[in-house]
């Protein structure tokens, strides 16, 4: 036990310093608090109904078909070293509210070998920041920038470039150096821009149980009232009332995002 009672403990300080880490640069910060409630209170103590598995040397589950690992609250994966996933076809990563990557020292890296990388934020803003250089190369075709309103590029000097509609305006406090072996004015001329549509956010579906504090099932008469609001991602308002024809007393309400 006293094997096991290291390795928790071990594993926990971890989180802890990885959380301090991620805290000194306003990352996402990692909930050891409660890993550390669940390691002292339920597992060593062993009073409660829970189920610890410890072996020296390591421990493999292996299923023919499907393996599947179900928690009500929080799941934990901690390592000394690496944690490794691997698929044949697909890994896919889906969260109701937010997905935090932090590194501490080695950066993230992202390569495709084949087909597209895609970055989008379809009801928000994407923010690249890098202490030193920032750089895109397009190593075969080109590079397009595009934007439906205005496209500003300035530097901390003060000068400027900025396209808003038909129009160029370039800005500066000091001098304008321009080297070419011929300079060529030409009637005015356009292009045409390409904004892609983003997926519409709108009405979902949801379903919700009503239980009253024993646990029974609430009449399917009765009206209720739901209202949220979230103020951080901009949810609408909820708002409907149970009918009578509501099948096992589900309820059935629509999301409205702003």
């Amino acid at each position: 036990m006293a094997a096991v009672h290291s390795l928790l403990t071990q594993a926990v300080s971890q989180m802890e310093s990885l959380s301090q880490a991620a805290s000194a640069a306003k990352a996402q910060l990692l909930q050891y608090e409660q890993q550390q409630a669940l390691m002292e209170e339920k597992l060593l103590a062993l009073k409660q109904a829970v189920l610890l598995m410890s072996a020296p040397e390591g421990i493999a589950l292996a299923s023919g078909s499907h393996l599947q690992a179900v928690a009500s609250e929080n799941i934990y994966m901690t390592a000394g070293q690496n944690v490794e996933l691997g698929a044949k076809k697909n890994i896919t990563l889906a969260a109701s509210e937010k997905i935090s990557i932090f590194t501490e020292t080695e950066g993230i890296e992202a390569i495709v070998a084949k087909g597209d990388l895609i970055s989008q934020a379809q009801s928000g803003n994407i923010e690249v920041i890098a202490k030193q250089n920032i750089s895109l190369t397009s190593t075969t075709e080109g590079m397009t920038f595009t934007a439906a309103k205005t496209l500003t590029f300035t530097c901390a000097g003060g000068a400027y470039i900025r396209l808003s509609g038909g129009n160029i305006e370039l800005g500066c406090p000091g001098d304008i150096m321009m080297k070419q072996s011929k300079l060529l004015y030409s009637g005015p001329a356009s292009m045409q821009s390409n904004i892609p549509e983003l997926p519409d956010s709108g009405p979902q579906s949801m379903s919700f149980m009503l239980l009253d504090a024993l646990g029974n099932a609430a009449p399917s008469t009765m009206k209720v009232s739901l209202l949220i609001v979230n103020q951080k991602n901009k949810y609408g308002v909820l708002l409907l009332m149970m009918e009578s024809q509501v099948v096992l007393n589900r309820l059935k309400v629509k999301i409205f995002m702003q």
